[in-house]
């Protein structure tokens, strides 16, 4: 399991001023299994959560992109699987003015920033009406988890070389 971080800061992208625009969100994959039905709907909803996160992309024209967060829930309820939920929620946005640097900053900060809430009320939805009770995962700081990322890539890079 990763450690996702959750201390909110607000993203900086440097010098000049990036024009980015949401031309639509939606919901492309869904998916909800409770293996251990009926058995996990005896014990109290205490669930254990386990959650990896992907961010995906794609480029549609000049300065349009697809964005797709994958969330993959896991929610372990008194020792058994009681749900493992997979939601991927996309959008389009449009980035301007903004060097390749600056693409991927805003693709895997702001972007993601902007589909997590929806992907995360899916996941909640998905749960309940599994009959399982709502699961409510912690913010995430897309931030911080892209200069990691991007350190963790940078130190790659260079062990091959």
């Amino acid at each position: 399991m990763s450690t996702l971080p959750t201390e909110q800061e607000t993203p900086t992208i440097t010098d000049q001023q990036v024009k980015v625009g949401i031309q639509r969100t939606y919901l492309k994959n869904q998916r909800c299994e409770c293996p251990h039905a009926p058995l996990v709907f005896k014990a109290p909803w205490k669930p254990e959560i386990t959650t990896e996160l992907s961010i995906h992309h794609q480029r549609l024209e000049e300065d349009a992109f697809e964005v797709t967060l994958r969330l993959h829930v896991i929610a372990k309820n008194d020792g058994r699987t009681a749900t493992t939920i997979t939601v991927e929620q996309a959008g389009i946005f449009t980035i301007q003015e903004a060097t390749p640097e600056q693409i991927g900053q805003v693709l895997n900060v702001y972007c993601a920033m902007m589909l997590y809430p929806y992907a995360t009320r899916a996941v909640n939805t998905l749960a309940t009406d599994a009959s399982l009770g709502p699961i409510y995962l912690t913010p995430v700081n897309f931030d911080a988890l892209y200069q990691q990322n991007k350190a963790k890539s940078e130190e790659d890079q260079g062990a091959t070389h």
